[in-house]
């Protein structure tokens, strides 16, 4: 059973349909939950509820759930069954910035209703600034993995090696079943390029105030080192 954490803007649209074509039907999309959208209490108590019942469920013919929702949710199985858990990771301060302009593109009045974030930034006129440096979304990792240690996530891929990373987890996961590379919810104005490019203090504010988010975004990178699947330093480091 595989187990995919989509944290947001992370590429997780591209996998989703990579992993939707090598499973079909055997795939679960898990995008009920919202968590960026609740309170820590709230997120966090409904994390470990949902895991309660969990515990007891079979899966029946599942074999990948992927989506947005704490890895607490299906961290502990009464199943004899062998879990893996995936994610990806992006530089943490040009993700907060796609996730700001995507926010912002993809604003409607009925999503708003069911994404109380959403209806804030859009509607208080949030700067970029604020977004980033703002409580809700400090250190974002490291909420979505609250009770949930690093050392159990099998692969954490670097989405700017997303293609090297796709091989890897291939041959790693699926025994060499290669999955076919999609690319979606791509911000079409930023031509590949960093989001503070003309801005480098607010960059280096992000950097300290996320601090967290780095220190997981560094480790993974060093990891991904260690096992051959990164030769270049990602870019904006």
């Amino acid at each position: 059973m595989l187990i995919s954490i989509h944290l947001p803007k992370t590429a997780g649209s591209s996998f989703a349909s990579s992993l939707n074509e090598h499973f079909g039907k055997a795939l679960l999309k898990d995008y009920k939950d919202l968590p960026l959208h609740h309170s820590s209490l709230n997120r966090n108590k409904h994390a470990i509820i949902q895991s309660s019942f969990n515990y007891f469920r079979d899966f029946d013919n599942i074999q990948c759930i992927h989506g947005h929702f704490l890895p607490l949710k299906y961290r502990f199985h009464k199943v004899e069954k062998d879990f893996k858990y995936v994610t990806w990771l992006r530089e943490p301060a040009e993700r907060l910035a796609s996730q700001y302009f995507y926010m912002k593109r993809h604003y409607s009045h009925e999503k708003a209703i069911t994404q109380p974030l959403l209806k804030r930034i859009v509607e208080e006129k949030w700067s970029l600034e604020r977004f980033c440096l703002g409580p809700e979304l400090r250190n974002t990792y490291s909420k979505f993995l609250w009770g949930f240690p690093t050392k159990k996530i099998d692969f954490i891929g670097i989405v700017e090696n997303y293609d090297n990373e796709l091989n890897f987890f291939s041959e790693t996961f699926l025994k060499n079943n290669a999955l076919s590379p999609y690319k979606q919810n791509i911000n079409p104005t930023t031509n590949n390029q960093s989001y503070f490019s003309d801005n480098p203090k607010l960059k280096s504010r992000i950097t300290q105030y996320h601090a967290k988010d780095y220190k997981l975004y560094k480790a993974a990178i060093e990891l991904a080192y260690k096992q051959g699947r990164l030769t270049n330093t990602p870019p904006y480091l």
